[in-house]
């Protein structure tokens, strides 16, 4: 795929999610006992599962964040592939970031994953596009 390939938005059920889950986030931000806060942030992001060699396990899918650190971020996602690591590409303040993640944790909620994901490296574009992920002109701020 290319970069211009779209990919779907995530499903209207898995954003009503997001919104019952964002509305426990002001008070899990403030109170978090962590070195560094990780303060709400929605945005939809693509991930694309990677099996041990970093080879494309399936297609991409979109999913939402939660919130994102320097060291990881947490993501909303339906039909978790539970891969061993996860190629993850957003849009942050206009630049495209692309990581390659780990994931650290999981909660299975109604039909929806919260999973929680250590960042591995960052790499460019270029070779995200090796992963064979396309299009994030679909990620959105929500």
């Amino acid at each position: 795929m290319t970069c211009e390939t779209a990919i779907a938005a995530p499903s209207p059920e898995l954003l009503l999610f997001a919104e019952r889950v964002a509305e426990t986030e002001p008070a899990l931000a403030t109170s978090e006992k962590r070195a560094e806060p990780r303060p709400p942030l929605f945005t939809t992001v693509v991930v694309q599962p990677l099996d041990a060699d970093l080879a494309p396990l399936g297609p991409p899918l979109a999913a939402l964040t939660r919130n994102i650190s320097r060291h990881g971020l947490c993501i909303l996602i339906e039909d978790w592939p539970q891969p061993n690591s996860l190629a993850v590409q957003l849009v942050v303040e206009g630049e495209t970031c692309c990581l390659v993640t780990k994931e650290k944790w999981r909660k299975q909620t109604d039909s929806f994953s919260i999973v929680g994901l250590r960042t591995v490296k960052q790499v460019t574009a270029h070779t995200f596009e090796q992963f064979q992920v396309g299009a994030f002109a679909t990620s959105r701020a929500r």
